[in-house]
């Protein structure tokens, strides 16, 4: 939680200031108040799972990146350069009310131990794939509805890249030992 400071239109994010940050990330249903830390940071590249962590969807795992640099335009941003995920399994990775939300690559060290990347920030599900089939607080109102009103998600999800954000703001993302 924060004020929003230094933004970058062509990544579709800001860095937020504050006096209280974790390097952690929220897991579970989207009412749950259990995190795990972060403890690197990557570049996610075309095969790597994403679990999305959506404040009206919860985590969401199983989203694979299936274009590593994708192009596309959102009204009022601009054109932003980030990457796109499909869940193979067409589970929903993520919806309206969960931009800004954080998305991790979790990997397994050479000494065994699970590490949690954060790779990327919601940023926007397809205009032509919605649906009203969404996890944690339910889809509203038909397919590809045009009421802002109306929650919808989709299995396909539009995101960018956590590093590029904060490096090309002059900024880096704290982790955990």
């Amino acid at each position: 939680m924060g004020s929003t400071g230094a933004e970058i239109n062509n990544r579709d994010g800001a860095i937020l200031t504050g006096t209280f940050f974790n390097p952690a990330v929220y897991i579970g249903s989207y009412t749950s108040d259990a995190y795990v830390g972060i403890t690197t940071v990557n570049t996610p590249v075309n095969g790597t799972e994403i679990c999305y962590s959506g404040s009206f969807s919860g985590t969401t795992c199983g989203n694979i990146v299936s274009q590593p640099i994708y192009n596309y335009s959102l009204t009022g941003v601009g054109n932003i350069t980030g990457l796109m995920t499909a869940n193979p399994q067409g589970l929903p990775a993520f919806g309206n009310g969960d931009s800004g939300g954080p998305g991790i690559a979790v990997f397994q060290h050479t000494d065994g131990t699970l590490r949690i990347s954060a790779s990327t920030i919601i940023s926007a599900i397809p205009s032509n794939n919605k649906s009203a089939n969404c996890q944690g607080i339910p889809g509203s109102g038909p397919a590809n509805s045009t009421n802002p009103n109306d929650r919808q998600c989709s299995h396909i999800g539009i995101v960018t890249r956590a590093k590029d954000i904060a490096s090309s703001l002059g900024y880096s993302i704290k982790t955990v030992p």
